[in-house]
Formats: C-alpha cells, structure tokens, sequence
C-alpha cells in the first residue's frame, strides 16, 4: 500500500525532528519493507543514522537511493550539496569522485543537515 510506506516515511521524518532516531529508523524500515525501492526512505533513514552517529550507515543507505533513482537522485544531490556550499562541480547527473566526495564529507557530518 503506497499510502500506508507515505505515511511511514512522513511520521520518520517527524520522529527525526524529535530526536527519537531509533522510532524513525523503525518507520523507515517498515516503509521499505513496503516498497524496498522508496528512495525517499533510504535517505530519510540515513538522516536518523546520521543523527545518531552512525556515519557508515547513512552513507550506505544515501548510496543505495542514488542506486534505485539513478541520474534524478545523483541531480538532487548534486543541487542540495552545491546549495550548501559543499560541492563545487557541474549539476550534470554523473556520480563522478567530486559528488561521491561530497556526498561522503556531508555523510560525516551532521551539520550538513542541521
């Protein structure tokens, strides 16, 4: 049910606003478990894991959207990282050393999505 992984990723979200990171992971996981292929959660997860502390995690779960939606993910990261000031290469959909990098970096850190 599309709706019922929606609203798990919505209330993941929420949860991660709160700082109730294991209760977000929890929902992204039910959301997936739903459609395993909800880039959306994987990078809502691996913000709660990157919350937390767990860098590797978040890396791997960012990693595995940029898997699922291809070019479109890579664009978005490519445009987010480049707002933030931590990507200084073309917005041209390649997942190239430059966006693995600041991909990785932003992963470490978690004022790169206060």
């Amino acid at each position: 049910d599309p709706e019922l992984a929606a609203t798990y990723i919505n209330r993941g979200g929420v949860q991660t606003e709160l700082g109730e990171y294991a209760r977000a992971v929890e929902d992204f996981n039910r959301a997936l478990g739903i459609d395993p292929k909800l880039a959306k959660a994987y990078f809502g997860r691996g913000l709660a894991h990157q919350k937390r502390g767990d860098f590797d995690q978040t890396l791997a779960d960012w990693e595995r959207g940029i898997e699922i939606e291809g070019t479109t993910q890579i664009f978005w990261w490519q445009s987010v990282l480049k707002g933030k000031g931590r990507y200084i290469g073309a917005i041209d959909g390649e997942y190239d050393p430059e966006t693995e990098a600041a991909l990785k970096a932003c992963a470490r850190d978690p004022a790169c999505f206060p």
